[in-house]
């Protein structure tokens, strides 16, 4: 299980000032008895939480991060890292018209076993960029180094292994998420990517971390929700739990 460190006083000042600057810009004065009121009951509901990493426990943040996801249109679904094959196929046949999935180069799938599927055709982006004309992808699958289940956030870095791209061009993204760098917030997920990055000598941050909530959506056109308007039309989570980290708990 990944430990988490509590915040520093730096970061707890920068918060607080945070929501100081937001009061002056909303001008509390023109508000009502009434928002004044609900304001004061979040500051004190803000208060008391602190965004610590033990307010909420692992099974707590779990929880939160699947109403949000939920909330948001994105799929959910957790299984033990050894089921993670049966379960792709599962899905890719549930949402999918075809059995190939680009992934990134060396992709982190490979440990797993996912790339010894006899269902499911693997393709690397190297490949794919040589042979688009042979291909009709429409799903992805990528890996993210952390999440924050205060706004079912996924984090994912940049890198061969992971390209950008892969994130926001497919018709269905699955992304693989372990359920030991499931956090509370976004500093929390932050942190966790600079220590994993630490522990194999890599720079933090890398060129770009996506952040993604949800599948790709937009209301601008006569305020009706759209979904696939600029990337996936859908988001599949797939968070694992390894044997390891489930003797630990």
């Amino acid at each position: 299980m990944t430990n988490l460190t509590p915040l520093n006083k730096t970061s707890e000042k920068r918060r607080t000032q945070f929501f100081k600057n937001i009061k002056k810009a909303v001008n509390q004065n023109n508000l009502s008895h009434e928002q004044k009121q609900n304001l004061c009951k979040q500051e004190a509901a803000y208060q008391k939480f602190k965004y610590q990493p033990d307010a909420l426990s692992e099974e707590q943040r779990l929880a939160q991060f699947k109403e949000i996801l939920a909330s948001q249109s994105a799929l959910f679904y957790e299984c033990a890292s050894e089921e993670l094959a049966e379960k792709l196929e599962e899905l890719l046949k549930e949402h999918s018209d075809e059995n190939e999935i680009l992934i990134g180069k060396n992709s982190d799938v490979e440990k797993f076993g996912l790339t010894k599927s006899e269902t499911i055709n693997f393709i690397e982006v190297e490949s794919f960029e040589k042979n688009k004309e042979n291909y009709n992808l429409t799903s992805a699958l990528t890996t993210a180094f952390a999440a924050a289940s205060e706004t079912g956030t996924l984090f994912l870095s940049s890198g061969p292994e992971n390209p950008t791209w892969l994130n926001y061009l497919a018709k269905c993204h699955f992304v693989l998420l372990d359920k030991s760098t499931l956090c509370q917030t976004y500093e929390q997920a932050f942190e966790l990517g600079r220590k994993q990055q630490e522990s194999t000598n890599q720079p933090f941050p890398p060129r770009s971390i996506n952040m993604i909530s949800g599948p790709s959506r937009t209301a601008d056109i006569e305020q009706t929700l759209t979904l696939g308007a600029h990337g996936p039309i859908e988001l599949i989570i797939l968070i694992y739990s390894s044997k390891e980290n489930a003797s630990e708990n």
